[in-house]
């Protein structure tokens, strides 16, 4: 039978002088506070870093009606700019209701909006042609309107980093209140020791142990260790909080880490793990392999049957990926339809060997879209090894990447193997 904190609290104090029944009710109530301002504070920090990350996401997408307009000049291009647009301000109003309370941070979002108005402006002048023009001027628009949403996204992430931060913040405050509960609470055991000493050894037992490990975990969280978890098995409010407090982590973690289209790492977390490797090969010597993946006239894919059957096409890529790899592989998405992969503790034979079966796997049979349709896609790999072929992290991608130019300069559908000069 479940019995909660209050209960527990109760009986224990039941048995001592019955002016410890204040103490203990005023201790109980101190420590629920800080249980409530814990769960509020974490709750507030994932809303605020969702906010920021829709107006990210829209932002990306905002600029491919424009293009798509200038392909084909179809109205259904302008509306869909104009509702972007629209949901665009909308996000933008509600992250700045959210992140507004440091100056600098109102700079910032006011300058990310900048640039997204101009931006906007710039695609509203294209939407406005007749017809499609394919000349220098809507080229250098295109190149301005890529410019300004990649601006007022890095200011964005600036903000989103801030917000980040916080989190270590709170979790300092959350620490300060849980030390004055603990304070009180042991005045209080401290006075009963004489006339109760194992019924405060239990009380110890079931609740100053779990507020620790919740305290190490808050403060490992706040540190930037996202894959902390409290394993608590008591069946009360601290259990509840410990599940709460883990749910709330993982979504942060996901958020922090994962591509939202395929479930892959995402640029910031392939980078991180790709420094690792590195340290891991300084310190055990251990080699390790990049690939780098692209696949094959994905733009065709997006042209003919639209950028909807596009990210379905990049999930389906990701999870055949992900099938031929090891679960030590790190899989990310790179960017657009560019991946890549981790292969620790792997060397170029062996690389080459998985290069191979992922590349075989996306060959193997179509892809199906909406409307019962299929389609046969290919993708192109280069591989390069560390240390091997690079000393660096930002000269294995070099590697990497050059191998998979040469790749498809062969004719794509192939996996080619970085070769020094």
């Amino acid at each position: 039978m479940r019995t909660s904190l209050r209960v527990r609290f109760v009986l224990g104090t039941g048995v001592m002088l019955l002016p410890l029944l204040l103490l203990a009710a005023f201790g109980y109530s101190l420590l629920q506070r800080t249980i409530d301002s814990f769960d509020t504070a974490m709750h507030e920090v994932s809303t605020d870093l969702a906010a920021i990350t829709l107006v990210q996401n829209l932002l990306l997408k905002s600029s491919m009606p424009v293009n798509d307009y200038l392909l084909h000049g179809r109205r259904r291009d302008r509306e869909a700019f104009l509702d972007l647009s629209q949901r665009i301000d909308e996000a933008f109003n509600n992250a700045v209701d959210r992140n507004l309370s440091h100056a600098e941070d109102r700079t910032i979002m006011q300058a990310a909006r900048a640039h997204w108005e101009e931006a906007h402006k710039l695609g509203s002048e294209i939407l406005a042609l007749p017809y499609p023009v394919n000349d220098t001027m809507i080229t250098g628009k295109t190149e301005r309107i890529d410019g300004a949403l990649d601006r007022a996204i890095q200011f964005l992430g600036q903000v989103y980093e801030r917000e980040y931060r916080e989190i270590a913040a709170s979790h300092a405050q959350a620490q300060q209140n849980k030390r004055t509960a603990q304070v009180v609470i042991a005045t209080m055991f401290g006075i009963a020791v004489l006339v109760a000493i194992s019924t405060g050894f239990v009380l110890a037992r079931k609740i100053f142990i779990p507020i620790r490990k919740l305290e190490e975990g808050a403060a490992r969280f706040g540190a930037g260790d996202l894959s902390h978890r409290v394993s608590l098995s008591e069946d009360d409010a601290l259990g509840s909080l410990a599940t709460t407090f883990n749910t709330m982590a993982g979504q942060l973690e996901k958020i922090a880490t994962h591509d939202a289209l395929t479930g892959l790492y995402n640029y910031r977390e392939f980078h991180r793990r790709l420094e690792e490797e590195i340290a891991r090969n300084q310190r055990y010597g251990h080699p390790f392999s990049l690939l780098m993946m692209d696949i094959d006239h994905f733009k065709v894919i997006n042209d003919t049957y639209g950028h909807l059957a596009g990210d379905s096409i990049l999930r389906a890529v990701a999870d055949r990926i992900i099938k031929q790899v090891r679960p030590v592989d790190h899989v990310a998405r790179y960017g657009g339809e560019e991946l890549v992969a981790l292969l620790p503790q792997t060397d170029g034979s062996d690389s080459m060997v998985t290069a191979e079966r992922i590349r075989n796997a996306i060959a193997a049979s179509p892809f199906s879209i909406d409307g019962g349709q299929s389609v046969d896609l290919t993708v192109s790999i280069g591989l390069a090894g560390f240390p091997g072929d690079a000393d660096s992290n930002l000269a294995l991608l070099n590697a990497a990447d050059r191998a998979l130019y040469a790749a498809k300069s062969a004719g794509r559908n192939q996996v080619c193997r970085f070769v020094g000069n």
